[in-house]
């Protein structure tokens, strides 16, 4: 009497279909990966967008405390402070510093500078809300008189830089009071601009 065998051959996964799995999951988690990194700088962006309105609230409420002062300025940088007298009492770690005795143009050199890089001296000390923005530049622009239209403009250099962008109109504008453009260096920079009356 024969034996009969049921028994068929299995084979295992071939190399090929290995590599082939593996590349699919590489390609899907590298995706995933890609797509977190976006997100997270979207929420960086948003979150920048917010400091920026506090800075310009700041500066629009000391403008109106301060109506006799000339604001209107060039672009003003954290890298080159202005020289002008702390007119504001601030605490240096160990004591609080009196505030110098100040001219209303000295207070608008000094609010335009304390408002977007903190007081000259006490950077150890104090922060401001502008601090996390990359490289953030502040103009004012008025018609003249105290009593005029001021446009203020905050910018910076976004944290979501748009690959191989030529020219602006390659960006989206979500709000009349934001915008994204491309200095000359190439840096995709947002900003943030208020026109009102004192």
């Amino acid at each position: 009497m024969k034996k009969f065998s049921n028994v068929t051959n299995q084979q295992g996964f071939t190399l090929i279909e290995v590599a082939v799995t593996m590349g699919i999951i590489i390609i899907g988690l590298l995706g995933l990966a890609a797509m977190q990194l976006q997100s997270q700088k979207a929420v960086q962006d948003s979150g920048n967008q917010a400091l920026a309105i506090w800075v310009i609230d700041d500066l629009i409420n000391r403008i109106r405390a301060n109506e006799v002062g000339n604001y209107a300025t060039g672009a003003i940088q954290c890298e080159n402070p202005p020289n002008v007298p702390a007119c504001a009492s601030y605490n240096n770690g160990n004591a609080v510093i009196s505030a110098e005795q100040c001219t209303e143009d000295q207070l608008a050199d000094f609010d335009l500078y304390d408002v977007l890089c903190g007081m000259s001296g006490s950077a150890t000390e104090r922060t401001t809300s502008a601090d996390a923005l990359t490289a953030p530049i502040l103009t004012v622009v008025n018609g003249g008189t105290s009593d005029s239209e001021h446009t203020i403009t905050l910018s910076w250099i976004s944290k979501s830089a748009i690959e191989g962008a030529a020219d602006d109109s390659q960006f989206i504008i979500s709000d009349d009071n934001f915008a994204d453009n491309l200095n000359d260096s190439g840096e995709l920079r947002s900003q943030y601009s208020v026109t009102f009356r004192p």
